[in-house]
Order: structure tokens, then sequence, then C-alpha cells
């Protein structure tokens, strides 16, 4: 009986120390602002600076705007999907108006009449009758002149 129990102690000590990880020490001395940071940027790692620009827009945009997100990804290049889908959440209770399909990404008749800002990742012109009014390297926001 005294054998069982200290095989089943070997084996119990054999397994504990095969699955130990040195993170499980590391981890207290991980420096949490930075991994933060870090994790904040991630799903924005294929549009950087996209993120800065979207929490610009909604600092200076009203709930309820129409906002048209422009960025220069062109048709079937999966870049502005994937704007797009980080935009809906970022700038939620504002109307997101895509610039392309967000599924099929094909170009969408633009009226520009219908929307009240502009969103530009990276760089756009201003088209007539907006005018920037805040602009970074990350991108330009246009607002429908009043």
């Amino acid at each position: 009986m005294k054998l069982k129990s200290l095989a089943a102690l070997a084996a119990f000590l054999a397994i504990a120390a095969g699955s130990f990880e040195t993170f499980y020490l590391r981890i207290y001395t991980i420096d949490a602002a930075a991994l933060r940071a870090q994790w904040t940027e991630l799903p924005y790692r294929k549009v950087p600076g996209l993120r800065r620009l979207l929490a610009e827009v909604k600092r200076r945009t009203p709930q309820g705007a129409r906002i048209l997100l422009a960025t220069p990804h062109r048709p079937g290049e999966g870049g502005y999907s994937y704007a797009y889908a980080r935009a809906t959440y970022a700038l939620a209770g504002r109307e997101l108006v895509p610039l392309l399909d967000p599924t099929t990404e094909k170009a969408l008749p633009l009226r520009l009449d219908t929307v009240d800002y502009i969103a530009c990742w990276r760089a756009c012109a201003a088209p007539e009758g907006f005018t920037a009014i805040w602009r970074s390297d990350d991108g330009v926001l246009l607002r429908r002149g009043r």
C-alpha cells in the first residue's frame, strides 16, 4: 500500500514539474501599461493609426452623426472591410456610411449630401462643401459646411 502511495506522489510531482512554466512567475514582472497598449492596438495592426483616428472622430462628432469612412484601399483588397468592421464598434452611436460595400467591397453610389462628416484614414482631398476640422498623420476629419 505504501508503494502505491509513493508511486502516485512521484507521478504527481513529475506532472507538476513538467507542466510548470516560467511565465507563471514572469507575469508579475510584466509592464502592464505597455501590455495593455499592445493589446489595444492589436486589432488594428493591418490599419496602423486607424484606432487613433476613430478615437478623435468619436470625440469630435455628436451622437447620431452620419459619418462616411474613406480609406485608400481599392475594391477587392480586403482592407476596406477590415477598417469598416473596426469602425462600426469604435463609432457606436453614430451612423457609419460605407464607401464600398463592406461584404463584397464593390463601389456604392456616393451621395455626399447624406453625410455630416467624412473620416479619411491617412489623407484625402476635401470635396466641395466640406472643411477639415481636425488633421493628423493618422487621417483627417471633414465636416459639412454650415
